[in-house]
């Protein structure tokens, strides 16, 4: 009796110890104050991969910091569910390498888009052959159309709906083509309409979603014909668009910025190096318009002309939906 009356008691302080140790690293976590952000200063990149050649697109899944999906230039897709340390090739049973663009639907972290040709134009590229779509986070493809689009350089997927999706495509970009602008589709890409498209020597370069409403879409459009010799970048079809409506019924967007201001002259373009940001920055107060804390409304483009190289100015729309009122912050 005493025998067993003791190994109870031994059980119970067991199962509390364990209990104890379990708990103790998230107690240690919520008593940890937050960290300066000068502490993040001094954190320096380093090379984690994946072995290969160019990155063109990173995702990652929100909630999930350690899952994370590269997409290469002529490559194929990487994943790495440990942050980095490892990475596996998921996309070599398909018949095309070159990766352009990558999503991961808000609403369901399995459906992950992509999105094959580089955009990203200089002497030797590779084109893609349509968009892909995965259902099991990577595991398995399938191809979703737009195999003429020649570069798709970025896929927006509705927070929402994941149905619902947005192809940025720049074209082959060799010639005139008719597949080229941007495509949405409504039915988790079983069909899609041509919802931008200004003429046949034009594609589109990048593609915006306003993060608080996603019916307020951006787009760069540029014109673009690659040589063997060079290439014969901008022109009237350039510009900067926006629609209030995801897209839908805007065949004919708002053009907010024109395709040959004086100093671009005819070699303008809406560059792919323009996003929307949320409201934060880690730049303290200044001067600087470039350096201010950037509000949820804003947007910024890079217009390419010969007035300083590629880049003459940088634009921020800054109205209640964003991209109503531009003006120029960099030049």
């Amino acid at each position: 009796m005493l025998k067993c009356a003791r190994f109870v008691v031994a059980k119970y302080f067991v199962t509390i110890a364990v209990a104890v140790l379990l708990a103790a690293p998230c107690l240690l976590q919520a008593q940890q104050p937050p960290k300066s952000p000068d502490v993040y200063g001094q954190i320096k990149y380093r090379y984690i991969g994946p072995e290969g050649n160019r990155a063109t697109s990173v995702a990652g899944v929100p909630g999930k910091p350690n899952i994370w999906y590269v997409g290469a230039a002529s490559g194929g897709i990487f994943k790495s569910a440990d942050g980095g340390i490892h990475w596996d090739p998921i996309f070599d049973s398909e018949l095309v390498a070159s990766i352009g663009s990558l999503a991961v639907a808000a609403s369901d972290p399995n459906i992950v888009w992509a999105g094959t040709g580089e955009s990203f134009i200089r002497s030797h590229i590779s084109v893609g052959q349509g968009i892909y779509k995965s259902l099991d986070a990577g595991k398995t493809w399938s191809l979703m159309g737009l195999e003429k689009a020649g570069r798709i350089g970025r896929v927006e997927i509705d927070p929402r709906n994941p149905d619902v999706v947005l192809a940025c495509a720049l074209g082959h970009a060799y010639g005139p083509q008719p597949d080229r602008g941007v495509f949405r589709t409504t039915d988790g890409g079983k069909s899609w309409d041509k919802v931008l498209f200004v003429d046949e020597n034009t594609g589109c370069s990048d593609l915006g979603v306003d993060p608080n409403n996603p019916r307020i879409l951006f787009a760069g459009m540029w014109q673009i014909e690659i040589h063997t010799w060079g290439r014969t970048s901008g022109g009237p079809g350039s510009g900067l668009f926006k629609s209030t409506d995801g897209g839908a019924t805007s065949r004919h967007p708002t053009r907010l910025v024109d395709a040959s201001p004086k100093e671009a002259n005819s070699t303008s373009r809406a560059h792919h190096g323009w996003t929307l940001r949320e409201g934060r920055s880690t730049h303290p107060p200044s001067d600087d318009p470039g350096r201010r804390p950037v509000p949820p409304t804003s947007l910024f483009s890079r217009i390419e002309g010969p007035a300083c190289g590629e880049i003459v100015s940088t634009l921020r729309g800054t109205s209640g939906q964003g991209g109503g009122n531009v003006r120029r912050v960099v030049r």
